[in-house]
This record gives structure tokens, sequence and C-alpha cells, in this order.
């Protein structure tokens, strides 16, 4: 059954209810046909909690959508529609586009790329995140988690102990061992890599690690570094570019200074937490031996994650300094996160 809800402006309830999908905007109606709604994908803003939305400066208004995929096909269309942010007007499109084009050339160079990095609009790291998330669900889709289920409870326990909420994490139903952040701060982790842990205060480490990324945006930084001019060019000329450099965002890699800084991030927040820092170090120990063999199951990983020697080895001096707390999950929490995405 339908469970999609829609609160109207008196507060009232509509459930179930039919979603028509129009060019430039979503149309809500009820199960005969009758249209309760119509917004604009432009007036539309996600509310920061899985799955509701709301127009913009609405008070009761709200759309909760529980279907995942329905969610994400909603923030996709929402990312297409950068294209038409206020910048771009067409009154203000000659200046932009001089300034884009002195400028776009000096983009590439890291100090550069940094210090413009508080001019890009957020919302548009937040569009690329949601059309990455969107172009890498293939047929597993995003591993749907109830919010009063064990495998819920598990992963915010987990980032709880981490002091790291809130920090949306994903789960992908993918094969792929890997992990990474997205622009606009979403990470992402593969059943894969769920599968191939040992122990959840691996994972942990892996998370605490994603979660420097987010910390310093280094998605966003390393995506203005390499995308250079066509960023700003593609503000400016509009167009399927989001869609273009969302996949550049998932083709990006990191600098070597980049991954030493989010590792210093996670050991710092996992000897905060009093978690063993020897799970990370275990971890990167598999991947430096599944390295040296002629089977490379981390492939993935190893290709946006370099370094595993040196990593290990920092990992395993840092657990010398200190003394580990309790378990950061139980049996039971991280067998249910491990099964998160059989269910």
């Amino acid at each position: 059954m339908n469970s999609d809800r829609y609160l109207d402006p008196h507060g009232r309830s509509h459930q179930p209810i039919l979603l028509e999908w129009q060019e430039r905007a979503l149309v809500i109606k009820d199960l005969h046909g009758k249209r309760l709604a119509q917004w604009h994908y432009q007036q539309i803003k996600s509310l920061g909690t899985d799955g509701e939305f709301a127009p913009a400066k609405a008070q009761r208004e709200r759309l909760r959508l529980v279907d995942e995929t329905t969610s994400s096909h909603l923030r996709l269309k929402l990312s297409e529609q950068v294209a038409y942010h206020p910048l771009l007007r067409r009154e203000s499109m000659g200046a932009f586009a001089i300034i884009a084009t002195v400028l776009g050339f000096w983009l590439a160079w890291p100090p550069v790329a940094d210090r413009l990095m508080p001019l890009i609009p957020k919302t548009l790291f937040e569009s690329l995140g949601q059309a990455s998330l969107a172009a890498i669900q293939g047929e597993g889709g995003v591993c749907p988690l109830a919010k009063k289920s064990e495998a819920q409870a598990a992963l915010s326990a987990l980032l709880t102990r981490l002091e790291l909420t809130p920090q949306k994490v994903v789960l992908l139903n993918d094969a792929e061992i890997n992990a990474f952040a997205l622009p606009g701060g979403t990470i992402v982790v593969m059943r894969g890599l769920l599968d191939k842990a040992t122990t959840p205060e691996e994972l942990a480490g892996v998370i605490a690690h994603e979660a420097g990324h987010v910390h310093f945006q280094h998605p966003e930084r390393g995506l203005l570094r390499q995308s250079g001019l066509s960023l700003f060019l593609g503000l400016v000329l509009g167009g399927d570019f989001i869609g273009q450099l969302s996949q550049q965002a998932l083709a990006t890699k990191y600098s070597r200074d980049f991954e030493r800084e989010a590792d210093r991030y996670a050991l710092d927040k996992l000897q905060q937490a009093r978690v063993n820092p020897a799970g990370l170090a275990d971890f990167y120990g598999r991947i430096r031996q599944q390295s040296d063999s002629s089977t490379l199951s981390f492939d993935s990983w190893l290709s946006t994650h370099p370094l595993p020697e040196e990593r290990e080895a920092k990992a395993r001096a840092a657990a010398k300094t200190i003394k580990p707390g309790a378990p950061i999950l139980t049996g039971r929490e991280w067998q249910a996160l491990q099964a998160a995405c059989r269910q």
C-alpha cells in the first residue's frame, strides 16, 4: 500500500496519494485523481530529514515520501533546477560570464580554488551529491532503514559514539567494497564493505575517515580543483551540467594530503570516543595484503584511497596510546547493521 503522505496547508493529512511528474512541477493527487497541490520544482525544499519536502515559505504543508526511490527521484528533479538559480538570470549573465571566464582558468590552482570555495552556493554541491547518489544506485538501490529498525538504531549509536551527529550516512546495496563522501556531505557505505568488515570498530574507522573528508570539504575542493573552468561555465551556460559534474564528482581522486588530513581527523574522533584504532589498522592491513596479491577485492577502495601501508602504521601507533572503552556496538547491533541490506 502507498504510505506516502501529504499534509495540506490546513493541516489535513491525505494518504495514500498519487504523484504526477510534470516537466517543471510536481502534482499531488488523491486516489480519485483530484488535484491536492502543485509544487514547482524550483520552490521545493528538502527539510533535511529523509524523504520530507515542503514548498518554500510553507508553514504546515508537507510531503513525506517513504519510498527511497521516489524520494531520490524528487531530489534529482530538484538538482536539475540549479541551472535556474537566481544568480543566472538574464540581466546578470553578461557580467557573470566575464567573471567566470577570467577566474575559471585559475580555479584548478589549489590556493585559488580553496579561496573561491565560499563563493560557490552550498545548494549546488548538495544537488551534485544528490545527482551522484542517484547515478550510482543501480539495481540494488539504497538500503531502506526504517526509523525504528535495529539497523538504524545501530548506525545511530555508532555515529553518536563518534560524535558525528547529524551526519547523513547512506547504505548502498552494492557488492563493491568501498565507502566515500559525496559533495554536499553525504557518506556512502556499500554493502560489500559492510560484508568485508569483521568488527564494528573497522566500520567506525572507515566512517570517521569519510567524515574527515566531509569536515574539510574534500569532495567539493577536489571537484573544484579538477573541474576548473567547466564548473563556472556550467553555471553560466546551464544545460545538463549537473549530470556531467556529478559523474566527475564520482571520479574525483583525493590528493595524499587530503587522505592524511582525513586520517588525522578519524584518529582524533576514535581517540575521543575511546574506540580502538586497531580496527581501522586491521582494515588497512587487509587492504595492503590484498593489494600485494593477484586478487584485488579491494581495488575500488584502493583507486580512491592510496597509501594503505602508511595509514595502517599510523593507526597501529595510535592504538597504543589510548585505553579503549566498551565496544562501539553490541554483537546484536553489529549483526543487524551488517544485515541491513539483506532484509
